[in-house]
């Protein structure tokens, strides 16, 4: 890899002139893509890559008259480790909230954030039953106190318009987001010294 042609002439029948800083340089450039190599067919096998889930509703809930009203729909969602199904939520390092995002006619973008907490039986109520091959995984999941579920009002105390609709972000619309955020810092005191 590390050698030189020699076009006009050839040494002992070489037509490249080698060292043994290029043999070297050549092994170890070869050794690392070998590692890459391998341990990314590892992570591909393994399934260690993200499943990251986006939920789209096409052909309805287009304008501000046709909506989806989460008033009507409940839904809970949690976090959890690819390669282990542990559930990431502890809520001393991680952060989880709802975020609407509206665009209104005069092309203004609003935000409003969105607090969520532990789903209890009345958020239980409110949803769908599961499908049969669903419920004993659904079962597990309460049991274990993992789902969130949104809060009624935002973080400032508001009630937020419940009603979404729109196509993307080029367009008037109102959407929800839910945000994930690692590794949030969180001011050392007497009470989580401990973490």
């Amino acid at each position: 890899m590390f050698s030189y042609p020699v076009y006009a002439f050839n040494i002992d029948g070489n037509v490249k002139i080698g060292s043994y800083t290029g043999i070297f340089c050549s092994i170890i450039v070869f050794t690392i893509m070998w590692t890459f190599s391998i341990l990314k067919t590892s992570h591909l096998i393994g399934g260690r890559n993200p499943l990251i889930a986006n939920s789209e509703i096409t052909g309805k809930y287009l304008t501000p008259q046709d909506t989806l009203s989460l008033s009507k729909f409940a839904f809970a969602f949690y976090v959890e480790d690819y390669t282990t199904n542990e559930p990431k939520d502890d809520l001393s390092f991680i952060e989880f909230y709802g975020m609407i995002v509206e665009r209104a006619d005069n092309n203004t973008l609003l935000h409003q954030k969105i607090g969520v907490h532990r789903c209890n039986e009345s958020d239980y109520e409110k949803f769908h039953p599961p499908e049969k091959d669903q419920l004993h995984k659904i079962e597990d999941l309460k049991a274990s106190r993992t789902l969130l579920c949104l809060d009624e009002q935002g973080v400032t105390g508001n009630y937020y318009n419940r009603s979404l609709f729109g196509k993307d972000d080029i367009v008037v619309h109102r959407r929800l987001d839910i945000m994930f955020t690692p590794c949030v810092p969180k001011q050392l005191t007497k009470e989580n010294a401990h973490l």
